[in-house]
């Protein structure tokens, strides 16, 4: 009987056939069970990126220099989606809108609450967010959009196309602190 190369024990000729069975088991649970498989997979994946935040980012940074090209055509198609994603939910702001709306919130990231001199040194700024993301039906309006700092470890990349809205957070604070003067 020959035997296994790193371990020396004997091996079985019976094992390969035994596996053959449970791959067709697995394949027929994935697919009676999709959507629970699904959500597992995404849990352990954001389990995974959230325990790995460098690891995930080495990794990204070594595929796009690995393969310049996809990284371009999926950088285009990014804000290709993005710029149809504008287009069909309307609205739109002007550069005096978002100056007014940062100076209404005294230029401050409304998250972290650091002013925009403060993220500036530490090479993040303050960029427009939509409150309601694109991609989930939000507006290009400057109803929808909230002062958010924006880089690595920014307040804005973490939010990503969740809907949390800060503004009512900032506005009630400040009127509670009008009321106790």
């Amino acid at each position: 009987m020959a035997s296994h190369p790193q371990s020396g024990q004997p091996s079985t000729p019976s094992a390969k056939p035994m596996r053959a069975p449970r791959i067709e088991a697995d394949k027929k649970y994935r697919a009676n069970h999709l959507e629970a498989v699904r959500k597992h997979d995404r849990e352990r994946k954001r389990k995974w990126h959230a325990e790995h935040v460098a690891e995930h980012r080495r990794l990204v940074r070594l595929w796009r220099y690995n393969n310049p090209e996809l990284a371009r055509a999926k950088d285009w198609r990014n804000r290709v989606r993005r710029k149809r994603c504008k287009h069909k939910n309307g609205g739109s702001f002007t550069a005096s809108q978002w100056t007014e709306l940062k100076q209404r919130y005294q230029n401050r990231c409304l998250c972290c609450h650091r002013s925009e001199t403060a993220l500036l040194q530490l090479g993040l700024k303050l960029v427009p967010d939509h409150v309601l993301a694109l991609v989930k039906g939000g507006t290009n309006d400057i109803s929808n959009i909230q002062p958010l700092c924006h880089g690595t470890e920014g307040c804005n990349n973490k939010k990503g196309t969740l809907h949390i809205d800060y503004r009512g957070a900032v506005e009630q604070r400040t009127s509670e602190s009008t009321k106790a003067t």
